[in-house]
C-alpha cells in the first residue's frame, strides 16, 4: 500500500462492486477494474479468465495509478467495501 488517494477517490473505490478486486491503468491512460489479479502486458494489464471493465468515466481521477506501476492496485487494501 503505497498510493495516496484523495477523499473523492476513496469514495469511488469504496463503491466499486465487490466482484472487482483490482484497479489498473493501461498505457493509453484508460482505467480498468478486474475480478482477478491481472498481469502486466506490453501496453495493458491482462486479466486471464476473469472479468474486467473499462471505467472510462474515471480516467481523469486516480492520477496515482499509472501503467508504470509494478503491481495492480488491490482495492480492499485501501477501503472497506460493504
Amino acid at each position: 500500500m503505497n498510493k495516496i488517494f484523495n477523499e473523492e477517490e476513496l469514495i469511488i473505490l469504496a463503491n466499486i462492486s465487490k466482484q472487482y478486486n483490482y484497479i489498473a491503468r493501461d498505457l493509453s491512460n484508460n482505467l480498468f477494474v478486474f475480478k482477478d489479479k491481472p498481469h502486466k502486458g506490453r501496453v495493458s494489464w491482462v486479466g486471464f479468465g476473469g472479468k474486467f471493465v473499462n471505467i472510462k468515466i474515471f480516467d481523469d481521477v486516480f492520477k496515482e495509478i499509472k501503467f508504470e506501476d509494478e503491481e495492480p492496485i488491490r482495492i480492499d487494501d485501501y477501503v472497506n467495501r460493504r
